[in-house]
């Protein structure tokens, strides 16, 4: 007997670092990643989407993506 219950609770989590210009405005930013999340949930509907933007003129953005 197949289980309908194990393919219904599949998520994903999906997190999204991305590096935009630090001249955005809090709202440009914020446009852009939720455009960016209507994207992933057309794709992956039940995922758990979390974006973070960084600015490309701040050197310490980039720290955490050294390894």
């Amino acid at each position: 007997m197949p289980c309908a219950l194990a393919s219904q609770a599949v998520v994903h989590f999906v997190r999204l670092a991305r590096f935009g210009t630090g001249k955005w405005t809090v709202q440009e930013g914020h446009t852009w990643a939720e455009r960016i999340e209507v994207e992933i949930h057309h794709f992956l509907p039940r995922a758990h989407v979390t974006t973070h933007l960084e600015p490309l003129e701040d050197p310490v953005s980039m720290i955490d993506q050294e390894a």
